[in-house]
């Protein structure tokens, strides 16, 4: 398991002391920001991210800030309308997200490295979009970008809720003006988002990074998380950040477990 820099753990404690509050419903005022604030990165604006119905979604980006030491904050792009479409268009490729990578068949997923969830719940929805957790329409979006499959109809909850929340600041006063720094405030967690419970906690709860724990949908979403390899470009390929689970001994200190990474099926 990836060990956090001392700023990580600083930025993951300063996330959670903002967010004592967490699971508490968001502000009554729809689509706003949940703080006002100077949108530096000390003083970042507070996003709501209401989780239900994006369950998932709100997994994948609590799993790469607790258990990957992603930068809960994140700054949001400046520069003309045209600059910004062009940086949102090449962080969205450099991300791999550009490339669909979780909606190809099983040779093509297997050149790639890279594998999606097949849940064997009845009514499980397809993993088969792109979760990025460091939004292409930030400063921080593309190179480096962690990404896990999540199911396309959540994708679509959780931007609509962003747009809303990004939209022109001469439309809605909360809204977040160019190049200043969010969080998101992660809420209406519950048994299916234990992930983003442990990175609430006072302080967050890392434990759980070492531990499998299954979703609704039968899989443990830890397993695939994904980062594009910038050098390899044909095919473009992906490493699986995932190192297995550990296992605690009975002096209390933890050990490396002998399951095996998520793999693609080898193809001739």
């Amino acid at each position: 398991m990836q060990l956090l820099t001392l700023a990580q753990c600083t930025a993951i404690l300063s996330f959670c002391a903002l967010n004592v509050n967490g699971l508490a419903a968001p502000s009554p005022e729809t689509n706003a920001l949940v703080t006002r604030a100077a949108g530096t990165y000390n003083d970042p604006h507070m996003v709501d991210m209401p989780c239900t119905g994006m369950e998932d979604v709100c997994e994948a980006d609590c799993i790469a800030i607790l258990c990957h030491g992603k930068d809960p904050k994140m700054q949001k792009l400046a520069g003309t309308k045209d600059q910004k479409k062009r940086q949102k268009e090449a962080n969205y490729r450099a991300s791999g997200a550009y490339f669909v990578p979780f909606d190809e068949d099983a040779a093509v997923m297997a050149k790639r490295g890279i594998a999606r969830p097949s849940p064997s719940v009845p009514n499980a929805p397809v993993f088969n979009s792109a979760e990025e957790t460091t939004y292409e329409s930030t400063q921080q979006g593309g190179p480096n970008c962690i990404i896990f499959p999540v199911p396309r109809e959540q994708q679509t909850l959780q931007g609509g809720n962003m747009q809303n929340q990004f939209g022109r600041v001469d439309e809605a006063l909360n809204n977040i003006p160019d190049g200043q720094w969010f969080q998101q405030r992660f809420s209406f967690l519950n048994s299916d988002t234990p992930h983003c419970l442990a990175l609430m906690q006072t302080p967050p709860d890392t434990s759980i990074c070492r531990k499998e724990k299954k979703n609704r949908w039968g899989f443990d979403m830890k397993k695939f998380a994904y980062v594009m390899n910038q050098a390899v470009t044909n095919p473009r390929t992906f490493k699986n950040l995932f190192q297995g689970y550990k296992k605690k001994r009975d002096d209390g200190s933890w050990e490396d477990d002998v399951e095996e990474q998520v793999e693609p099926t080898p193809t001739n």
